[in-house]
This record gives C-alpha cells, structure tokens and sequence, in this order.
C-alpha cells in the first residue's frame, strides 16, 4: 500500500491539475461556471488536499532529517531553519525541467494574479434583480452591460483557477517525478543511528 500511495496522491494531484488548466484555459474563450459554483468550491477544496498532502509528506521528512542531527545546538537550528535538507534534497531530486516548469507557473500565476486584481479593482460583477451590475463588498457601484459581466466573471474565475493549477502542479510533480528519485524516508535514520 505504500508504494502505490504517491501514485494515488499524484493520480488526484494530476487530475486536479488538468481540470484546473483546463477551466482556466476556457475562462479565456467562452462562459466558465461562476467562482461560487459547486465545481469552483469542489476544485478550491481538491487543489487544498493535494496541496495539503504535499505539505505533510514534506513536513514528515523534515522531522526526519532534524531527528537524524542528535546534537541540538542553536547553530544547528538556524541552519535548518534557514535550508532544511529536504528541500535541497527535493531540488536535486527534481530535474531541470520540472523545475523550470513550476517557476514558469508560479511567475504567471503571480502576474495572473495582480492582473484579475487590478481587472476587479471596482468590484466583482454581479447578476442581480435589476440585471448585471459591479458589487464592491456588499455595495452597488454601477450597471454593466452583460458582455462586460461574462468577461468580469471569466476574470474571476481566472483569478482562482491560477491558484488550484500551481496548487495541483506542485504535488503531480512532486509525487511522480521527485518523490520517486529521492532516498526513502527511513535510510538517513540507520546511518546515523547510536551503536548498541
């Protein structure tokens, strides 16, 4: 079970991905679903699980590497806290392009995410009684016409697709390509271990 365990993580991490991708990419061409649809809180909450999956598996390695270093010294402590071996363990685990990958990713999920923001800085469209109209934090600002209404509402979901990509990026990768190349959890612990 444990050896098909990162499959299963990287399977749903993946999936997540390419729904993500794929709602983002079509924010751009035609009507996406609403960012408070069932499908946007469901992609919002299966891009935290794998994410969130990641975060653990990560964190249980760092324990690991900190319980191999018997002596506790304050020297020690920053010099874990500054560069956990972990993560350079991850980085040279992970090769190039999967790396240049993600920083690509991250850098346009960046730029993604101040462009929405500035697109929505009067507020979010809104479809109301008296027809489509821009909302500011519960207040009405002014009327839009419906083309602006549906590009407003494809920002918006821009604006939260971009996050459940790199969310869902990280994991995938991580769980298919970089976990599979590192040493197993455990192997660090024998090396290091008192004699008997």
């Amino acid at each position: 079970m444990k050896v098909v365990m990162p499959y299963i993580c990287g399977g749903f991490a993946a999936v997540v991905f390419a729904v993500g991708l794929v709602i983002h990419v079509s924010s751009f061409i035609t009507n996406p679903p609403q960012p408070d649809s069932r499908l946007s809180i469901l992609m919002a909450m299966a891009s935290l699980v794998a994410f969130g999956t990641f975060v653990v598996i990560i964190a249980e390695r760092s324990a690991q590497d900190a319980a191999v270093e018997s002596k506790w010294t304050l020297r020690s402590w920053f010099r874990r806290a500054r560069k956990p071996a972990v993560f350079q363990q991850i980085r040279e685990a992970t090769p190039r392009v999967a790396r240049v990958a993600v920083t690509a990713t991250m850098v346009y999920v960046f730029g993604n995410f101040f462009w929405c923001m500035y697109e929505l800085r009067e507020g979010q469209p809104t479809m109301g009684s008296s027809g489509p109209h821009l909302n500011n934090h519960g207040e009405y600002v002014r009327p839009i016409s419906i083309d602006e209404y549906r590009r407003l509402v494809g920002v918006e979901m821009r604006l939260f697709s971009g996050h459940w990509i790199i969310f869902a990026l990280v994991p995938a990768i991580y769980f298919f390509v970089t976990g599979p190349r590192m040493p197993p959890m455990n192997s660090n612990l024998a090396e290091h271990a008192p004699p008997s």
